[in-house]
């Protein structure tokens, strides 16, 4: 919130993993917000870069619902093989 305060509507955010060439999720300018409201995205990851596909999982692989704890898995162009 203080970034934004002071540079403006200027913020974008890339989230990756050592696995991926390059990025999974992108935050960019237009949702940040630094004020607290229904619309605000301060604190999440952004969404998928086109063509990933991110999930969270469970040990037995199953997706899982919000709110619970478990594994990034991503599949796209740009996460190594194996």
């Amino acid at each position: 919130k203080a970034a934004l305060n002071k540079l403006g509507g200027v913020l974008v955010q890339y989230f990756g993993l050592g696995e991926v060439t390059g990025n999974i999720t992108v935050l960019p300018p237009g949702l940040h917000d630094p004020e607290d409201g229904p619309h605000a995205r301060i604190g999440t990851c952004g969404f998928e870069r086109t063509g990933m596909q991110v999930a969270i999982q469970g040990e037995d692989g199953r997706e899982l619902k919000p709110h619970e704890t478990g594994e990034i898995c991503v599949i796209g162009p740009g996460v190594f093989a194996g």
